[in-house]
């Protein structure tokens, strides 16, 4: 009988716990859904994101901003590897990343695009004091330099021949391409404004790379419909009012 009763205590304290935990686990969901906006980035790709002055600035971030206003939420941002953001949005531990991303039918398997706030390509860029390149065909055999991840990166790889070199950042990239480490460097067209300002945009060969126009838009979780929609709805107004266009003034895109 004593037996009998220790198992029934030990059941009911076993319910009472599982209980207790997903009560308090529902209550760590819902704050993270209902009531702040978590925006997950890579803090290297300026102007969309990027450090300065120790704080993340940029056109994808400021958009971001701007949609927490429009949900009446408070935003939080979180600096991650470009390559985690798509597995930090599923495990949840984010529900939108603002981080200059393309909307490329790969990535759609994954996560839900909003509408896209900024179109544009990819560029060639070839430093004159290194080689002449004359055509996307020759640089067959050479060293091109892309950001690992990104669209010039996955555009590239479906070609033979070409030997990717991948760094993190543009500024490594640029930095790279001119003390001759590659023989070009590809990248969104969007992105080497800056540096064109710093290095001198007469001292590169720049090539439009053909086929390559993308996209640039947010991405939410595919298991958050209902975010998705307000999200959405959110960038839709923001882009009918002209604060896109007014905030692609203000980072020159």
């Amino acid at each position: 009988m004593k037996i009998k009763i220790a198992i029934l205590i030990t059941a009911i304290i076993a319910i009472v716990s599982i209980l207790f935990f997903k009560t308090n686990n529902d209550k760590s969901v819902k704050k993270i859904n209902d009531e702040i906006l978590i925006v997950g980035t890579s803090a290297d790709f300026a102007p969309f994101s990027f450090l300065e002055n120790n704080e993340i600035v940029g056109f994808d971030i400021d958009i971001a901003k701007e949609i927490a206003k429009k949900l009446n939420m408070p935003i939080e941002i979180v600096n991650r590897s470009f390559d985690m953001l798509i597995p930090e949005i599923q495990l949840g531990n984010i529900q939108l990343i603002a981080a200059g991303m393309s909307s490329t039918p790969e990535k759609a398997k994954q996560v839900l695009f909003t509408e896209p706030h900024l179109k544009g390509t990819n560029l060639i860029a070839i430093s004159k004091k290194n080689t002449i390149i004359n055509s996307f065909d020759e640089l067959k055999n050479e060293a091109v330099i892309v950001n690992g991840g990104y669209t010039s990166d996955l555009y590239l790889s479906k070609f033979e021949g070409i030997n990717l070199k991948r760094l993190p950042t543009v500024a490594d990239a640029f930095l790279a391409l001119n003390s001759g480490q590659g023989t070009a460097f590809v990248t969104a067209e969007n992105t080497v404004k800056h540096f064109f300002k710093k290095y001198g945009k007469e001292n590169f060969n720049i090539y439009v790379l053909k086929n390559s126009s993308e996209d640039t838009a947010l991405a939410v979780s595919k298991q958050s419909i209902e975010l998705y929609l307000k999200i959405n709805n959110a960038m839709q107004n923001l882009i009918k009012d002209g604060t896109i266009e007014k905030l692609k003034e203000k980072w020159e895109l």
